[in-house]
């Protein structure tokens, strides 16, 4: 188990160092790193979609004893331009990529309830910039 972990990770690790090695953005290859510690420290997990065009920049911080629910912030960021696209925070929820210009970000319920309460979040077009709400 803990190799096939350390083994997705260096996968990870070596999309990320292709991505920034092939990264044309005016503002230099280690931009996006830059922005994504100077907001998250480095406590970042970065998530290339499938063209390696855009990217976001996530970060859980830890789970406290006053705040038991896992808080989320991310970024998403076109490479080539390297320009932010979006950013966003939520209590309890992540954000993931549906296809290579669509993003779905998911608020996850605290507790479960006899209504069998589940969790709404927002899909995201890069393309077109439209933020479509997704309840259940």
């Amino acid at each position: 188990m803990a190799l096939k972990a350390n083994t997705s990770l260096l996968s990870a690790m070596i999309v990320w160092a292709e991505l920034l090695s092939c990264c044309s953005s005016p503002r230099g290859q280690s931009y996006l790193v830059k922005v994504a510690e100077e907001r998250y420290g480095r406590e970042v997990e970065y998530l290339p979609n499938e063209g390696g065009s855009f990217l976001i920049c996530l970060n859980r911080p830890k789970v406290s004893q006053g705040n038991p629910l896992q808080p989320v912030r991310f970024i998403v960021f076109d490479v080539v331009r390297g320009e932010v696209v979006l950013e966003d925070s939520l209590e309890n929820g992540d954000a993931y990529w549906l296809s290579n210009h669509q993003i779905e970000v998911r608020t996850i319920p605290g507790t479960i309830s006899d209504e069998g309460e589940k969790g709404s979040g927002y899909m995201f077009d890069i393309r077109s910039g439209t933020r479509t709400t997704i309840a259940h």
